[in-house]
């Protein structure tokens, strides 16, 4: 190193200046170069948090509707008239319309085989859960069955929603 240092103090300062500007360029091109990488992995890390936010947005907006379906299903089973239960009726399918294409939505996020299989298990707990609350409720329900209808959604039904809300 010290012979280095002495020829260099032996340079002429045009050279030391000529020796000094090319240093100080390839040094400017390697921070450049750096921040360009660490710009990159700031932006895959931003594209990930966004897709976790349009995720959890899904997901905001299933606990929602799948808690609407349950209190349609309640306003089916507390219907007086034929035409208030089928008011009921094409509500409960407006939601689960919507249910259903809020799961299409959350399957285009899923990156990891863990979140597939969180997916998988709500899709099946749901499916659980329309199949108990399904034609023994609508039976009750349709007549006037209040006490067997509340019992099928405050037993088996209350289970099977709880599990799918895990």
């Amino acid at each position: 190193m010290s012979s280095f240092m002495e020829k260099f103090s032996k340079k002429s300062v045009k050279a030391k200046l000529n020796f000094m500007s090319k240093f100080s360029i390839i040094a400017m091109i390697i921070m450049g170069i750096g921040a360009v990488m660490g710009a990159l992995e700031l932006n895959s890390q931003t594209q990930e948090v966004e897709i976790w936010m349009v995720a959890n947005n899904i997901i905001s907006e299933l606990d929602y509707n799948t808690s609407e379906y349950r209190i349609k299903q309640y306003e089916h089973l507390l219907a007086d008239t034929s035409k208030e239960m089928q008011e009921a009726e094409t509500q409960m399918g407006a939601v689960l319309d919507k249910i259903n294409s809020l799961l299409v939505e959350y399957e285009a996020t899923i990156e990891s085989e863990t979140d597939q299989e969180y997916y998988d298990r709500a899709c099946e707990d749901w499916a659980s859960y329309l199949h108990i609350t399904g034609d023994e409720f609508f039976n009750c329900s349709q007549k006037n069955d209040l006490e067997g209808g509340t019992a099928i959604m405050l037993g088996k039904g209350y289970e099977a929603f709880l599990e799918f809300q895990e």
